[in-house]
């Protein structure tokens, strides 16, 4: 009874992703095809006893989603598939929310894995909460359920919400309300929604910089403030990142490689962490996306990633060719944080497949 309810919904989920994919992304998920993908994904999910919206199992369905073709055997392989992870997820044993919190803070787990295991959903002010403040140490476990237990209770009754744009926020009327109903880090927040609303001098395509002169670079570099502005990830250990970085009254751009779980490691120090939090991947990931994956931040967010708590030390990669075009090539030598609270220094291994 249960795999004849639930066979037809993959079909249609897969049939649906399929079209959406065909529209080209970054595509906005706001009615059409994207909408049904979203729903359908949400009551397959809870169908079998998941989270609704974590990636972690969101993921398994997303990696069928790109082509319907033989969508009828793809479906119930599918279903095989979610029948043994939720066998595995429903029989392992329960874990106390400290124990849960213990592993996020030491993994770094993004809000959109972490938050539907402690019983919340992850919106933007959530996933502020839980990544620019719980995860730098700002407040503690128990203070940060508390936070998200006021969000949760703020929003039940599907008529309020609290707002994920400065402008909303911003008005008198709306700010008074929220502060008279004690929302946490209001102000912070309202600093979060402005940051992203806002378009800064470094927010541009780094096309139009005029080209550098590369005897101004020295051999080594070391940076406080930068920003990323493109990654393309070919493996787990070759991931090739754009940086942007003040230079008098412009910006010089270099290329870094690293390893996926350095670019990992990197992206939590970006001056707001659950910005970039889309970014962080694992191999898992590598089920439902193409590489070498690319993604450009100016060109799908209209802003480029601060980075900008840590100190960070690069190497330029000797050149092929004494006259190579491009020796803008560094690697990552060591990332110091600039507070204690985020994590330790870490050393790079020096295992670059150069």
């Amino acid at each position: 009874m249960f795999k004849s309810i639930i066979i037809p919904k993959l079909i249609q989920y897969v049939k649906n992703s399929t079209e959406w994919h065909g529209l080209g992304e970054p595509t906005p998920i706001s009615d059409g095809p994207g909408l049904s993908m979203i729903e359908l994904e949400s009551d397959i999910l809870t169908s079998f006893g998941f989270p609704s919206i974590a990636f972690c199992y969101s993921s398994l369905l997303q990696r069928y989603g790109f082509d319907a073709e033989n969508v009828e055997e793809k479906a119930e392989e599918l279903f095989e598939l979610l029948v043994q992870e939720a066998e595995a997820y429903l029989l392992s044993p329960a874990r106390t929310t400290t124990d849960l919190l213990l592993e996020y803070k030491a993994n770094w787990t993004t809000a959109q894995d972490a938050l539907p295991f402690l019983g919340f959903d992850s919106t933007l002010y959530t996933g502020f909460i839980y990544q620019d403040i719980y995860l730098q140490g700002i407040c503690s476990d128990k203070e940060l359920i508390q936070h998200l237990q006021f969000a949760q209770d703020y929003s039940q009754d599907n008529v309020r919400h609290i707002p994920f744009e400065f402008e909303v926020l911003s008005e008198p009327q709306c700010y008074k309300h929220l502060q008279k109903e004690g929302l946490p880090y209001l102000d912070d927040y309202a600093e979060y929604l402005a940051y992203i609303a806002d378009k800064n001098m470094w927010d541009f395509d780094i096309a139009l910089l005029p080209s550098q002169n590369t005897d101004e670079l020295a051999e080594y570099l070391t940076l406080t403030l930068f920003y990323i502005t493109r990654l393309e990830i070919f493996n787990e250990e070759s991931v090739c990142i754009d940086f942007m970085f003040p230079s008098g009254n412009s910006f010089h751009t270099i290329t870094v490689w690293c390893e996926l779980q350095t670019m990992n490691y990197l992206l939590r120090f970006a001056h707001y962490a659950s910005m970039v939090a889309h970014l962080q991947l694992t191999t898992n990931d590598f089920n439902i996306i193409t590489l070498p994956y690319v993604y450009d931040m100016f060109k799908y967010q209209g802003k480029n990633y601060e980075i900008s708590k840590c100190e960070i030390i690069l190497e330029r990669l000797p050149q092929k060719e004494k006259h190579d075009a491009d020796p803008l090539h560094y690697c990552i030598t060591s990332i110091i944080p600039l507070k204690e609270l985020v994590s330790e220094e870490w050393d790079n291994l020096d295992n670059l497949p150069f």
